[in-house]
């Protein structure tokens, strides 16, 4: 009979690079939700952009410079109109400019590419400017963030540690059923424990986490199943370590989608921080 043994998960060949990378980024995003502002769009901006950029880098490869400047002009004018408030003609605008790449893209067909990318990038940027911008906004981003970051955390441990059986090996053959109940064990934790501290209903809204990290999950397994489809292993290289932004925001973008909807559905549950 062989003997069970865990793996050490701080021994593989690119953890150091992963974790400084990660520390640089966590640094650079907390100082600028806690400023808040214009520095927070700017930041978020800049994330949105560079998200952009690899969406049409990997799924549109055979065009020039036209679908960059539509992301980008999509980017700065939405962007803007939701710093000043002017939400709704910010969202109409959005969908125009999602009928617009879609329409570039049907010349050289899969119109679905441009659109679904634009929309699908951009409007959890939008609605996490929304979310810092309200009442109560801070802790509920930082909420947001603690929750994903951890279970992303307790997935990366606990699976390399564990492995065993793969959650979908067609999708990704890294990800295991060991690192999805590490992931949703300690975001829930995360998530009570910040709630808690900063005096909000640790129950309310540990369940919130806990539905927050099962959706993260699937946030990126729909990023890990894109990029099969595209044929990539990652959106990029600009993050040692991890890959792209993308690849670093595929849980988070489905978490503020999500979180968003159900703050606004249910504001009596959850309440504000």
């Amino acid at each position: 009979m062989s003997k069970f043994r865990l793996s050490n998960p701080f021994s593989k060949p690119n953890f150091q690079a992963r974790l400084l990378s990660a520390i640089v980024l966590v640094t650079i995003v907390l100082v600028s939700v806690f400023i808040g502002g214009h520095v927070f769009v700017l930041v978020a901006g800049g994330f949105a952009l560079l998200m952009l950029v690899e969406w049409k880098n990997i799924s549109d490869t055979k065009t020039g410079h036209l679908p960059h400047v539509l992301n980008g002009l999509a980017l700065a004018v939405t962007l803007i109109l939701v710093a000043i408030d002017q939400v709704t003609l910010a969202g109409i605008l959005l969908f125009v400019f999602v009928f617009l790449n879609s329409l570039e893209r049907a010349r050289r067909g899969s119109a679905w590419r441009a659109g679904f990318g634009l929309l699908y990038l951009l409007f959890p940027i939008l609605l996490l400017v929304l979310l810092r911008n309200m009442d109560g906004g801070l802790g509920l981003v930082l909420f947001i963030f603690a929750v994903v970051w951890s279970a992303d955390s307790g997935a990366y441990v606990l699976g390399s540690m564990i492995r065993g059986p793969k959650l979908w090996p067609e999708v990704s053959p890294n990800k295991t059923w060991s690192g999805f109940v590490g992931g949703i064990a300690l975001g829930t934790a995360a998530g009570a424990a910040l709630a808690a501290g900063l005096g909000r209903d640790p129950v309310a809204f540990g369940i919130l986490a806990l539905i927050l990290t099962v959706v993260a999950a699937g946030g990126d397994l729909l990023i890990s199943r894109i990029k099969r489809h595209f044929g990539v292993k990652d959106t990029g290289d600009i993050i040692p370590g991890h890959g792209g932004v993308v690849d670093r925001m595929d849980a988070f973008l489905a978490a503020v989608l999500v979180c968003s909807a159900l703050i606004y559905e249910f504001p009596d549950i959850w309440g504000r921080f």
